[in-house]
């Protein structure tokens, strides 16, 4: 088996790095409590979270397999 990385392809480029991406942002259940659904709504929170100056941590709820973890992430 070998994993050939999305820019090192011929062709299909985008599409590869989409599927990767997709395949990434389902590793993420929760930001902040909130369910996520879809990659455009992760970026959407995330946003949220860099433009609130107050903000000193947030946490993600990520899941792969059997396995669920809970990290707590501090900003600046």
């Amino acid at each position: 088996d070998f994993y050939l990385r999305p820019y090192d392809r011929n062709s299909g480029v985008e599409a590869a790095m989409k599927e990767y991406l997709s395949w990434e942002i389902d590793l993420v259940r929760e930001i902040d409590g909130q369910a996520v659904t879809d990659y455009a709504q992760a970026i959407g929170l995330m946003d949220a979270i860099d433009k609130d100056t107050k903000r000193s941590e947030f946490v993600l709820l990520i899941s792969r397999g059997t396995e669920t973890q809970v990290i707590r992430v501090r900003l600046k």
